[in-house]
């Protein structure tokens, strides 16, 4: 299995059956499932950006004074 798995995932030709699901779907339908994942990835390099701000925030005048 190990070293037919490849082949094996070659033959379903799975990023052909995906397109063909999307293209499947309504547009309507389709927008909004993109607009929901882009908002949720979105918030989250928000957030991770106000907490990487943070700590370069905090830690910016601890390493001013010990340097």
């Amino acid at each position: 299995m190990k070293n037919s798995g490849k082949q094996l995932v070659d033959s379903f030709n799975v990023s052909r059956i995906i397109e063909d699901k999307i293209n499947s779907f309504e547009v309507e339908f389709a927008e909004k499932l993109i607009l929901e994942i882009a908002s949720k990835e979105l918030r989250a390099i928000t957030w991770l950006g106000g907490l990487l701000g943070g700590i370069m925030g905090l830690l910016s005048p601890i390493l001013g004074t010990i340097l």
